[in-house]
């Protein structure tokens, strides 16, 4: 392999982790607007149902996407620079993309070495959010949490004006 041919996998790898990471720093900014809109329902709403209803909803959700946003862009972040800087042992002759990719990811899951160390905490546990069943985990809990929510809340208000 040519180093113009890894120059351009390079390249497509980075350009591809690029767009994941603007498509994660969107999600977070989409967040901090429904958490402006969540103070504005709570100044404005006088219904304390409807207030505290809708608070409590959006509270769980920004509390469980948030963290889980955040930690999937510091994921796709590390993966490009790891397509950057990551070096391999042998040489690139039999390299494709997909190779590239799986020993970037290595990389940042901490199996493999980043720049001579072991990959750090924040790498490791970005990479059990992004690709893992952590994810998965708090993605449940969070259905779980929303389901519990209203019901709780209906039968309290239930109770209490009926």
């Amino acid at each position: 392999m040519s180093d113009t041919d890894e120059v351009k996998i390079r390249s497509i790898l980075l350009k591809y982790y690029s767009s994941e990471c603007l498509n994660h720093a969107t999600y977070v900014l989409t967040l901090i607007l429904i958490l402006l809109g969540l103070v504005e329902v709570f100044l404005k709403v006088t219904n304390q149902l409807v207030r505290t209803f809708v608070f409590s909803i959006g509270l769980t959700v920004l509390s469980i996407f948030v963290p889980y946003v955040i930690l999937r862009l510091m994921w796709w972040g590390y993966l490009a620079s790891a397509v950057v800087s990551y070096v391999p042992e042998d040489s690139l002759k039999n390299r494709n993309l997909k190779t590239l990719h799986e020993e970037c990811v290595d990389c940042i899951r901490g199996t493999g070495e980043w720049q001579g160390k072991p990959a750090p905490l924040t790498r490791r546990l970005a990479s059990k959010v992004a690709s893992g069943p952590l994810g998965m985990a708090i993605l449940s809990w969070f259905f779980i949490t929303v389901i519990i929510l209203l019901i709780v809340n209906y039968n309290y208000y239930l109770i209490r004006y009926l």
